[in-house]
């Protein structure tokens, strides 16, 4: 699952269920989106896992920890290791978005295409550069959490 998904692009899998799964266009790509991102998100925790070494979990059994170790111990640890990852896959959701445009899905690209038609060129570039502005204030702002959360972590 995780290898299918991974090795193929995402407007594939939007576009192979828009024409095979009947029902509302949001829905099916909700359903594309969740099992794109669901195969690298999976990668990404098992990465954060491997990062851990296996002496922690160890350690944990050691103490009689059972199956508890990945709860208290394991976990908390991966998460501060995979924390930019995760933030850096949300970016590229939040770009991959502007794909949904050609299953006619209310998003900020198909929204800038419904209204070019009514605008002239002048007006058209400020659109477009209103729609870019949006797309990288909201991207960027989540690298900045990123970063202020790697210092954070750097400093601890």
């Amino acid at each position: 699952y995780i290898e299918l998904f991974r090795c193929t692009p995402n407007l594939l899998w939007i576009l192979f269920i828009y024409f095979t799964v009947q029902g509302l266009d949001i829905v099916i790509s909700t359903i594309a989106f969740t099992l794109f991102t669901s195969a690298v998100m999976a990668e990404i925790v098992r990465g954060g896992l491997n990062s851990i070494p296996r002496g922690q979990f160890e350690a944990a059994q050691s103490q009689g920890f059972g199956f508890l170790p990945m709860r208290y111990i394991i976990l908390p640890q991966t998460f501060k290791t995979i924390i930019p990852a995760l933030f850096s896959q949300c970016t590229t959701v939040i770009k991959d978005s502007s794909y949904l445009s050609g299953i006619n899905v209310a998003e900020l690209m198909y929204t800038a295409n419904v209204v070019k038609p009514a605008i002239d060129l002048s007006q058209v570039l400020m659109l477009y550069g209103l729609v870019f502005a949006m797309y990288f204030v909201l991207n960027f702002g989540i690298s900045l959490l990123v970063r202020a959360y790697q210092r954070r972590m750097v400093a601890a």
